[in-house]
């Protein structure tokens, strides 16, 4: 009796890690979304050894314990086998939409304003992510942070953008930290002043994020 309830107990513990298995995705946790175009990674919880088969309807390759799925548009379905479980999730392939940008004035010594890049605030792809680098382009000049605040470099060369002018958003690259991840996008993103807004005023005495417009 000893020798069955001993046996009975490992076979439990063996469905339980089997039925552990989970799929977290890299973008956004908990999302159903992934997005059509680009390598999505999907991270397997648990215990991967314990996976027989995976199926997919579109194309995948397993690493270890990570997915990756590059779909078309539609619904993406998965199922992952182990000796015990049968388990099925289900994703959105939508397209990859581009970042909005705002630009926020922050006062970080309550003494002078600067400026702070980031996604507008809504509940979309990008308002999960921190920017934590940018490069823009001012008149033939490209300048690179590795931040999310504007410098007084960067400052000082937009406050002289003559009007009509426009300076770019080249590059920005986001990070989660939920699912520590990262994106790398080209936006070509343009930003001009409002002088009939601004006035005589520069960032020296006003926070310039007022003056911004796309």
């Amino acid at each position: 009796m000893k020798i069955l309830i001993r046996f009975s107990l490992i076979f439990l513990c063996s469905v339980s890690q089997a039925q552990d298995i989970k799929l977290e995705n890299f973008w956004v946790k908990g999302s159903d979304k992934i997005y059509f175009g680009v390598t999505n990674y999907l991270r397997i919880q648990g215990d991967v050894n314990a996976i027989t088969k995976i199926d997919c309807n579109v194309g995948i390759q397993r690493q270890h314990d990570t997915l990756l799925v590059l779909p078309t548009t539609g619904r993406v379905k998965i199922t992952i086998y182990t000796t015990y479980t049968e388990t099925s999730y289900s994703y959105d392939a939508i397209s990859m939409p581009l970042p909005t940008l705002s630009f926020t004035c922050v006062d970080l010594k309550k003494v002078a304003p600067t400026v702070r890049l980031t996604p507008a605030l809504s509940d979309d792809l990008f308002s999960h992510y921190k920017i934590i680098q940018y490069t823009i382009l001012i008149g033939d000049k490209e300048r690179t942070s590795h931040t999310d605040y504007l410098t007084a470099e960067v400052l000082a060369a937009i406050d002289q953008i003559p009007e009509g002018k426009k300076f770019h958003i080249s590059n920005l690259v986001f990070w989660n930290k939920e699912t520590n991840h990262y994106i790398d996008v080209n936006p070509a993103i343009s930003f001009g002043l409002d002088y009939e807004k601004k006035g005589t005023n520069n960032f020296t005495n006003s926070c310039i994020a007022g003056y911004i417009t796309q």
